[in-house]
Parts: structure tokens; sequence; C-alpha cells
């Protein structure tokens, strides 16, 4: 769904006409394009808040060149409830790599219920959480994540790379690798969820149970991906 206010769209830079991303996202109206510029993003504590309903936040060279470090014990970026944020084109990783300061919920990025945001083109990575290293998908979210490279996040409880939680995600085209989970589901761990995972690579992730995938009382649908070389570790 395309807001209505489309047309009045606004286009905000960072670092040109603002200092931060937050000072960015807290002027933006619905419909505005915040255009990242190259370069290393370090966050302070709180990191990234995303409380508008129609935001697109893309970096201007992509994700190699385009850097966001959290910082702290949350999420890297939070987006919150309603939002249909898009996330295009940045590095998100996390400079703690001590787990008893690691977020509770998606060490890069956190799906609040009700949300639905489209993560794309991103590389995720060496973040930690108790839940989702890399990305966590809460009640009634339904996050499109497609096209990301999720790679060395561990979770000390469940869901390395993604954890989704009774949500609807839609998980497609990414490239999870090297993720870790204590307990299940190195790459992926689904509960009670309607998660499609579809044409993704899921390679070298470990858990105790389904160092891959592990769908508990789940009803995902798992179609063409590529499962290979992960380990349960005992």
């Amino acid at each position: 769904m395309v807001p209505t206010t489309t047309a009045f769209a606004a286009t905000l830079h960072v670092p040109g006409q603002y200092r931060t991303i937050q000072e960015a996202i807290h002027s933006t109206r619905p419909g505005d394009t915040i255009i990242v510029a190259p370069g290393e993003y370090r966050l302070p504590h709180g990191n990234i808040t995303i409380d508008k309903e129609f935001l697109t936040l893309k970096s201007a060279g992509g994700a190699a060149e385009t850097i966001i470090v959290g910082s702290g014990n949350s999420s890297v970026i939070a987006v919150l409830e309603g939002s249909r944020a898009v996330i295009d084109g940045f590095t998100i990783t996390s400079v703690n790599k001590d787990m008893d300061t690691s977020a509770a919920r998606g060490g890069g990025i956190y799906c609040a219920p009700f949300s639905s945001p489209v993560i794309i083109n991103n590389i995720i990575t060496r973040n930690n959480a108790l839940y989702g290293g890399a990305i966590y998908c809460d009640r009634s979210s339904s996050p499109d994540i497609t096209n990301n490279v999720i790679s060395k996040n561990k979770a000390t409880g469940v869901g390395g790379g993604i954890f989704s939680f009774w949500a609807a995600s839609n998980i497609n085209r990414n490239r999870l690798v090297e993720n870790e989970a204590t307990d299940a589901g190195g790459g992926i761990y689904a509960y009670r969820d309607s998660s499609r995972i579809t044409n993704n690579i899921i390679w070298k992730n470990k858990a105790k149970l389904g160092g891959g995938i592990s769908c508990d009382r789940s009803a995902a649908t798992v179609i063409n991906d590529t499962i290979t070389e992960n380990m349960a570790v005992y």
C-alpha cells in the first residue's frame, strides 16, 4: 500500500542535512526517504528507533560502504508497532561481543508486534541477542526479509540468525552463514508462526537442535532453500 502523502514526500540527507540518522527520522513525514552517505555511523546507547509508519531508510553507496555500528544491550535498529519502514543497503553490526550485554530480542533488528518492515539488501553481522541474534520478528509482525547477508550472529537462546515468533515473516533469497544458537535454530528458529522461508542459502550454522532451521509448533512454509553443512552441536 502506498501512502496518500507520497506526492508530498521529501528526501532527507545524512550527514548533509542531519548529523545523525535518528535526527533525520524524527524530522520525517509519512512517505519521506532518508539517504545516508557512505561511512561508518557509530551509535550511542539506545541505537536507532523507527517509529514512523511510512519511511524509507536507504544508503547511497550500498551495504559494504555504509556501516551502522550499535552499542549497548538493545537492538541496533528497533522498528516499532505499526511501522512499514524500508531498511535498504546497510551493514548492521554491534561493537559488543560480550553476551552479558547483548540485546534480549534481535541483536541487529527488532520487529515489534504489528510492524511490517521491508529489510532488504543489508549485511547483518556479528550481533548478539538472547533470542534472534540478527533479527527478531515479534508476535503478529510480518516483515519482508529479502536479499540480505546474515552472518556470524549469535543467540544464547534460539535463532542465531532469525527468530520468527508467532509472526508471518517472508524470508526470501537471503544468505544465512555461520550463525550460532546455543539451543535451537542456528540459522532460523520459527515458533508458532506462519512464515514463508524460500530460496535462501543456509550454510555452516550451528545449534544444539536444528543447525540450519528449527520449526517448533510452526506452520512455516520451507521451499527451495539450500541447506548445507549446518551442525547440531551437543
